[in-house]
């Protein structure tokens, strides 16, 4: 059976680096993990907790906090406070995994702040963020921070061969949507709703009319209703799957442009269709799409209407040249 360590692909020095901290004594009372969706930063935190706890699993001592609604809350933060004063129930540690930690608000992060510079020492937070720059400042400064990277085509593909034995041509297409993201690739793999919502994604963007607001319009109506579901986890993905169709298509347009070059494009499969998108817009205006889409993806982790997230999104791009 594999390790939690063992779970985590791509990420040798970071893993290197808190294992010997481990072994060594040296481990600090605070880590904030940070990288891209989707590299690891969850298993990373949960493999610090199996090392210090020796469980693989569920444990008395491992605390994980989540946002409620779009924060991480003050009264979440004083749980923290006074759970900590308790002394470890079965173990020599307690651990406090803290998911999105640029969720806190300015209340909850002075609170915080109070908590993170005494702890006992029995105490280990672990904070996890794809938004670094959002993480206030004094906490950030109070942790040691660990980067995680993207993981990289060649290594998603190996990944990917021997978990499902994929032929080489569909193995390629998801490393490459994938972009960088084992997570998102293994949603591709195991989802192939996933697949073909990118394709209508891409067949309704490349069917809409250039600064023709009433198609932008029809478009966003139909993808909202297309990803519509009671499954509110399911609902969320299919969300997120548009916006990542979204913005590998402006992301791999702005390569082409710049670079002439299809050699580092995701969406390899559609590249007459890239090179015309590519050649109705400029550069600029493809940076902008990407931030249009990327400020939606990080609001989807949010408590945001979905709907109106997705319609916005698309219809801000509807003005871009």
């Amino acid at each position: 059976m594999k390790n939690e360590w063992d779970r985590i692909v791509g990420q040798d020095d970071a893993v290197f680096y808190i294992k010997k901290s481990i072994e060594s004594g040296s481990l600090s009372h605070a880590y904030l993990i940070c990288g891209p969706p989707g590299v690891g930063k969850t298993m990373m935190a949960y493999a610090m907790a199996s090392s210090l706890l020796d469980t693989n699993g569920a444990h008395p001592d491992l605390s994980l906090v989540e946002p409620q609604g779009n924060f991480l809350t003050i009264d979440q933060v004083r749980a923290i406070s006074r759970d900590i004063q308790l002394k470890p129930f079965a173990g020599s540690h307690k651990v406090y995994i803290i998911k999105h930690a640029d969720a806190m608000n300015q209340e909850s992060a002075n609170a915080f702040l109070r908590t993170l510079e005494e702890p006992p020492p029995y105490v280990l937070f672990v904070l996890t963020t794809s938004n670094p720059g959002r993480v206030i400042g004094t906490i950030l400064s109070r942790c040691q921070r660990v980067d995680l990277k993207s993981i990289s085509q060649g290594l998603i593909k190996e990944t990917l061969k021997d978990q499902y034995g994929m032929d080489e041509e569909r193995v390629l297409t998801i490393a490459r949507l994938a972009a960088g993201s084992l997570k998102r690739a293994h949603e591709l793999v195991s989802n192939e709703e996933s697949m073909d919502l990118r394709d209508e994604v891409l067949l309704l963007l490349n069917t809409t009319g250039k600064r023709d607001m009433l198609s932008w319009v029809r478009m966003s109506d139909t993808l909202v209703t297309r990803v519509k579901t009671k499954e509110q986890d399911r609902y969320q993905a299919n969300v997120r799957e548009v916006l990542n169709a979204l913005a590998s298509w402006y992301r791999d347009a702005w390569v082409i442009r710049e670079s002439r070059s299809d050699d580092l494009i995701y969406n390899r499969d559609r590249v007459d269709q890239l090179q015309d998108f590519a050649a109705g817009h400029e550069a600029s205006s493809l940076i902008d799409g990407l931030n249009i889409l990327e400020d939606a993806r990080r609001s989807l982790s949010l408590n945001v209407n979905k709907d109106l997230l997705l319609e916005n999104a698309i219809v801000s791009l509807s003005g871009l040249e």
